[in-house]
């Protein structure tokens, strides 16, 4: 398997999307970086750290490989299968995010996209978010948002674009360290955790800016999407990325995803909604249904 570098892109001046590859994933990673290739003509960028797990990953010349390599104390996992978010693991994974980040800064590279691997873009957004840069130059750091109330930011780290600066440097080391802090002493720390804490602690600083939710959307906001109208004509419109977070696990992720596509993003071919994923969503509505039953028997009874 040819593994280029990041070194070998001359332009680095140009925008490039990365993408963080740890552990063997079925179906989310081919899916998240296809949609890229095909949404957007920049190069990409794969962080990882075992080529086992880059065994299913599409073929392309915009393709980049960057390997990491864990220091010697680090509390790296090694068994090679999905990590959801309820386990200490998945939350020591995703701090080398920034460690990727500044290794890739300092290359020489001014502009990053990071895109997590349940997210799949929907339209160009690369020139969407390289745009709003320059007509907002002023904002270093575009962030998917997942706030409800103002008070209590959630920012979401599924997507970032970063334009180097000192600001935004400070930003990834400050980041990094809090983060390996937390995960050391055990807590479920995650990136996103720990982003929203430094944009809360900093005072709201002007140069970060959150994404509109409408159309960079959190999983929990899929059913804004449907067909079926409360109001005649009045319609969401198509999302440039869809993030399926907000489920646990890796299976549900995938249900997820094709059920987006199935709303949202019907062109979508690297889904198939077969008959195993409908029997899968139809037995998770049975049980939601059943849930909501029992939750309401329970209020009369008592």
């Amino acid at each position: 398997m040819n593994l280029r570098d990041p070194s070998c892109i001359t332009r680095l001046d140009e925008t490039v999307v990365v993408f963080l590859v740890i552990n063997r994933i079925v179906d989310l990673p081919s899916a998240a970086i296809e949609s890229v290739l095909t949404n957007s003509s920049a190069n990409i960028i794969i962080g990882y750290f075992d080529e086992k797990d880059l065994y299913d990953l599409p073929s392309s010349e915009r393709l980049f490989y960057r390997k990491l390599v864990p220091e010697v104390n680090s509390r790296m996992p090694t068994e090679q299968k999905y990590k959801d978010f309820q386990q200490i693991e998945f939350f020591r994974l995703v701090a080398f995010k920034w460690e990727l980040f500044i290794q890739l800064f300092d290359l020489g590279f001014n502009h990053i996209i990071y895109s997590d691997l349940d997210v799949l873009w929907i339209s160009d957004v690369v020139t969407i978010l390289r745009d709003f840069h320059t007509v907002a130059p002023h904002a270093k750091v575009l962030i998917q948002d997942a706030t409800s109330d103002p008070r209590k930011p959630q920012l979401c780290m599924g997507l970032v674009s970063l334009v180097y600066s000192e600001e935004v440097r400070k930003l990834l080391t400050d980041c990094h360290s809090l983060h390996l802090s937390g995960t050391n002493n055990g807590e479920k720390i995650g990136d996103d955790d720990v982003i929203s804490t430094y944009y809360l602690t900093a005072g709201f600083p002007i140069w970060i800016s959150p994404l509109p939710q409408l159309s960079f959307p959190v999983g929990i906001l899929l059913n804004a999407y449907s067909k079926k109208s409360l109001f005649p004509g009045l319609f969401a419109s198509k999302p440039h990325i869809f993030h399926a977070n907000y489920v646990v696990g890796e299976r549900n992720k995938r249900l997820l995803l094709r059920v987006m596509s199935r709303v949202i993003d019907e062109s979508n071919s690297h889904l198939k909604f077969s008959l195993e994923w409908k029997v899968l969503l139809l037995l998770k509505r049975l049980r939601y249904c059943q849930g909501n039953l029992r939750r309401k028997i329970f209020k009369i009874i008592a």
